[in-house]
């Protein structure tokens, strides 16, 4: 009888005691090197030079810092900060790609927001899907016959991620004249 109670006791810790402990060291692990994945897979590796081996990918990876990381339900979004500093270069990335980039996107976006405004100055109401870096529309709100900015938000984070670029979007998301608005999928309505 207490040899048979013994034998259930410990089937009983296998059955829960090695989940947990499994469980408790993947946890330790996640927590004890997210930065360094967070490094490594948000570096969108697939779309451009392909590295020659782990110890570029870790280089690459140990030379950006990660300023913002977010997963939402439709992306994965990431501010990265290079050469750290009062000069520091960002890229903000959505799902690997880099969607913003300071210096060297600043141009086209820019010309984004100073183009259209040109060809049709005068402009009160100015609608802009997809916020990014915000650089587009601060430079919207540059041109004073614009009103009021709609700006067409596809994902929230890609908004919180804005933020580290007020230096170079003149700080748009706190612009009076700037109006966020939540894109929304809408299903088919049958007919």
């Amino acid at each position: 009888m207490i040899l048979a109670r013994e034998s259930e006791w410990r089937r009983l810790l296998a059955w829960i005691g090695l989940p947990l402990l499994v469980l408790g060291i993947v946890s330790y692990a996640g927590w004890r090197f997210e930065s360094t994945w967070q490094g490594m897979l948000t570096q969108g590796l697939w779309r451009g030079k392909t590295p020659e081996s782990m110890a570029e990918v870790r280089r690459w990876a140990e030379s950006n810092e990660i300023l913002y990381h977010k997963d939402g339900a439709g992306a994965s979004v990431t501010v990265n900060s290079y050469d750290p500093g009062e000069n520091a270069k960002l890229s903000l990335r959505v799902n690997g790609k880099v969607d913003a980039s300071t210096p060297g996107d600043m141009l086209p976006q820019l010309l984004l927001g100073h183009i259209p405004l040109l060809l049709h100055s005068g402009a009160e109401e100015v609608l802009v899907v997809g916020l990014g870096s915000g650089v587009t529309c601060g430079a919207v709100l540059r041109h004073e016959s614009v009103k009021r900015l709609d700006v067409v938000k596809i994902s929230p984070e890609v908004v919180e991620a804005a933020q580290f670029f007020q230096q170079v979007n003149d700080n748009v998301l706190n612009n009076g004249r700037l109006h966020l608005r939540r894109w929304r999928m809408r299903s088919p309505s049958p007919n």
